[in-house]
């Protein structure tokens, strides 16, 4: 019986033995996967945030695109007052045409 209770303690020591590096490895593998989802978090937001910015360059974009259409139209309609304020000029003087007071930008 004393062989029997030497064996069982023997037994015990070893699952003790083991229970140790696998209670470890347990938290470990705790703690490692709280890491990865901090780590998928941060880059859920970074693709947010992509997005978002992706977002606000097509607005740029557009609204640039629609800025420059008005400058051109702008532009048309300077030069067609030019045009026509020169022409009525010469039709009723021959004098040359006086400078503008504010310069136009290039």
């Amino acid at each position: 019986m004393s062989h029997r209770i030497d064996l069982l303690h023997d037994h015990l020591r070893t699952a003790l033995y083991v229970r140790v590096p696998l209670d470890e490895i347990a938290a470990a593998a705790t703690e490692q996967s709280h890491g990865v989802g901090q780590v998928r978090q941060a880059v859920n937001q970074m693709d947010d945030v992509t997005r978002q910015t992706a977002a606000l360059v097509d607005e740029a974009s557009a609204a640039s695109k629609s800025l420059k259409g008005q400058a051109d139209a702008l532009a048309g309609l300077v030069g067609e007052c030019r045009v026509g304020q020169e022409a009525e000029q010469r039709e009723t003087s021959t004098q040359p045409l006086p400078p503008l007071a504010v310069p136009l930008p290039a």
